[in-house]
């Protein structure tokens, strides 16, 4: 099983839509797909997903014994792949020890853990690092955004998650003049990350050819590094 944490540098990067459109992406590819919810107290993906915010259990109830896996996922209608809700309580920080116990619970049941995680680095993503398998930045492409991920990579790399790839996210055919770079190689060097793909700006993320292309690359398949996005 995979642990995919999607996050960024600064808060504003579309972190959670993403999240929600990558775990569509990769369920439609076969593969079972848990997208939990670490932001605690917004219940933005609920609400992303069109899903009841009053949930009996949720993530910390999970991870801290009061109820079972199977009694707080809900299965997400028409996406194919399941929630676990963030935390009601802003304060709350997950045990990692807790979440390696449920990676070796759920084997059997889910084939990728996607963790939509809140920007910046603090207790939170400290505790979430030695459980991540990969860390995936999302970074429009301006000068601000591409050096709060640079410092963000290498805070996590020091926390224990060296594999990272980066998706940079809005980005049109013209290269934009705000971002303080010359090319795409640039911010991916300052970054010190590989780059995983681009989603150019577009208002529905569910089933597109740019995030299909995220969930093909993740799953092993070659998809070419173009901004021709096709299926």
């Amino acid at each position: 099983m995979n642990t995919i944490v999607l996050t960024s540098g600064k808060s504003g990067t579309g972190v959670t839509s993403v999240a929600a459109a990558l775990s569509e992406a990769l369920a439609d590819r076969g593969r079972r797909v848990l997208l939990i919810e670490m932001s605690a107290g917004l219940r933005e993906l609920p609400r992303l997903l069109g899903l009841p915010l009053e949930q009996v259990y949720d993530v910390s109830d999970v991870l801290e014994g009061r109820c079972s896996l199977q009694d707080a996922a809900e299965e997400v209608p028409g996406r194919g792949f399941s929630l676990l809700q963030g935390a009601g309580s802003l304060e709350w920080l997950p045990r990692t020890d807790a979440l390696a116990a449920l990676q070796q619970a759920t084997d059997d049941r889910y084939d990728e853990f996607v963790i939509d995680c809140p920007a910046g680095v603090g207790p939170l993503q400290k505790r979430l690092a030695p459980a991540a398998d990969l860390i995936l930045f999302l970074t429009p492409v301006e000068a601000l955004s591409i050096e709060a991920a640079a410092k963000a990579a290498a805070w996590w790399e020091t926390a224990g998650a060296p594999h990272q790839k980066v998706v940079f996210n809005r980005l049109g055919k013209r290269f934009p003049p705000e971002a303080g770079v010359r090319h795409l190689d640039e911010a991916l060097d300052r970054i010190g990350a590989s780059l995983l793909g681009i989603i150019p700006p577009e208002e529905e993320l569910s089933r597109s050819a740019a995030v299909c292309n995220l969930a093909a690359r993740l799953t092993g398949e070659y998809r070419p590094l173009l901004p021709i996005y096709r299926k």
